[in-house]
């Protein structure tokens, strides 16, 4: 019996000594032509990713409409044709019929519309600002969804080699139980155990490698392309905000999803100035000339030619031109609520992803500390286990344990790893952080132009009052004060970035 208990000791000591390899050793290296780096997947990904694909067509679209806005300032040129018989009987003209030729060419410059057309460009480049903005969170968001993927992928890779040491740890201990059966030393219940514990850990294995085949397909569902050897990011502890506070100021400063808001109170804005156009009257310059002959059943060729003031001025129509101005007050004010409900989620998700980073770091400490004293606790079973102290149950129990929490560990680190990565987003700075450069849809092409006019979002006191007025200003509130705890303060490492690998 002794004989037997001395080799299991040192098989599951050495499957032990095994764990502590970094699994992801080969990241480590200098990427070679086949690594794929995670700025690379992203920057792949995002350019054929067809979620951007649909934004950005979007984009080049309004481009487009605002180029019709601006063409209205410019003259319009129209030329009009008509030849063929004309019969004519008239009290001056009697039953004449000739085969007439006219042709007409006529400019019509508008002079004024009642800044209708300002207005409309006003809103179509507001329009430009709200689907550029939209191009950015969407490239930060798909730049986030690859992400995850990414180091989704790493993580099952980690997990996978973990069941597999498991498995041969439980093969090492099944071999030395068996041999301790046929040899009479061994009980038929400890070779039953074990091969149940054996048929867990595989199972387990099985399991987790459908886990990663599944987030091998998310990530080529993601990126366009196969995951092959993923090189392990740098963590962007660096880039974090020194407390939950200042990221949420950020945040509410840069957000992509914001600046999309924000343009859409711009185009509300427009909106209702090119409501007030129909209170003015639009005066036209239009010049014509006309060249015609044997017309309205006269003989003979006529010319004629004008240049003319035309001023069109319509004087009731019902009270619906003051109540279609009402309607864009409200419509203004409902932009208004919307990027204030936005603000209020942007910062609900910020505060969300910092505590969920908060408590993941916590975890992976909590679940470090328990490996290392599941490692002990294997030791300590296992010179008990010599001893006729411990029972085979107990040795193994503890090795799964010690199974459970590496595991534990390296799924807390992971979700600790995305939560920063995801902070980053919220706040429009994923992209630059991994220095990638903006989509080109994403610029607005309005340089000098500031369009954040008033403030920072989400503190637009705002409120409609009884009777629609509009408010020239958006005021800005302070943030209130929050009582420093942990749960704000700036994240720190988990010890050490390696316990992934453990």
């Amino acid at each position: 019996m002794s004989t037997v208990k001395k080799s299991l000791k040192y098989f599951v000591m050495s499957a032990a000594v095994a764990f502590l390899i970094p699994v992801n050793a080969a990241n480590a290296q200098p990427a070679g032509d086949t690594d794929l780096t995670l700025q690379e997947a992203v920057s792949k990904g995002v350019i054929t990713n067809p979620e951007y694909g649909v934004v950005a067509n979007d984009r080049r679209a309004v481009d487009e409409e605002l180029n019709q806005a601006k063409a209205l300032y410019y003259p319009s040129i129209d030329f009009l044709g008509d030849a063929g018989f004309e019969h004519t009987d008239t009290p001056t003209i009697d039953d004449e019929d000739l085969f007439r030729k006219r042709a007409t060419l006529t400019l019509t410059q508008m002079l004024f519309d009642g800044f209708a057309t300002r207005s409309e460009v006003s809103r179509q480049k507001a329009r430009v600002l709200s689907t550029s903005s939209r191009v950015n969170e969407t490239a930060e968001f798909v730049g986030l969804d690859i992400t995850e993927s990414f180091l989704d992928v790493l993580r099952q890779r980690d997990l996978l080699a973990i069941s597999r040491a498991n498995v041969q740890d439980h093969l090492r201990i099944m071999q030395t139980i068996q041999d301790g059966a046929d040899s009479g030393t061994v009980t038929q219940g400890d070779v039953a155990q074990a091969e149940a514990r054996l048929a867990q850990a595989r199972a387990t294995e099985s399991s987790t490698r459908q886990d990663l085949r599944e987030a091998e397909s998310r990530f080529r569902r993601e990126v366009g392309d196969t995951p092959e050897k993923l090189i392990f990011p740098d963590v962007p502890r660096d880039q974090l905000n020194p407390d939950v506070e200042d990221a949420v100021r950020k945040a509410l400063a840069n957000s992509p999803t914001l600046d999309i808001f924000e343009a859409d109170v711009m185009v509300a804005e427009a909106e209702y100035d090119a409501a007030g156009a129909t209170l003015y009257p639009e005066v036209d310059l239009e010049v014509s000339g006309t060249l015609g002959e044997d017309v309205a059943g006269i003989e003979g060729s006529e010319e004629r030619a004008s240049a003319l003031a035309i001023m069109r001025w319509n004087l009731y129509r019902g009270g619906g031109d003051i109540a279609r101005q009402r309607e864009f007050i409200y419509r203004e004010a409902l932009a208004k609520e919307r990027r204030a409900d936005a603000a209020r989620q942007v910062e609900q998700d910020i505060r969300d992803t910092w505590a969920g980073v908060v408590a993941a770091n916590e975890r992976a400490q909590q679940f470090l500390d328990q490996a290392e004293a599941n490692e002990r606790v294997v030791q300590v079973y296992l010179d008990q286990f010599t001893l006729d102290r411990r029972t085979l149950l107990d040795v193994l129990d503890s090795q799964n344990e010690l199974f459970v929490s590496r595991s534990s560990n390296v799924n807390a680190l992971y979700t600790e790893i995305f939560g920063m990565y995801r902070l980053l987003a919220l706040q429009g700075r994923l992209l630059s952080t991994l220095g990638i450069e903006p989509p080109v849809e994403a610029n607005p092409d309005m340089a000098g132009t500031d369009h954040r006019l008033f403030g920072s979002y989400g503190r637009d006191s705002y409120r409609q009052s009884d009777a629609p007025q509009r408010t020239a200003s958006r005021r800005t509130a302070q943030a209130e004060p929050v009582a420093a705890d942990e749960s704000t303060q700036m994240i720190t490492p988990s010890t050490d970035d390696r316990t992934l690998n453990q």
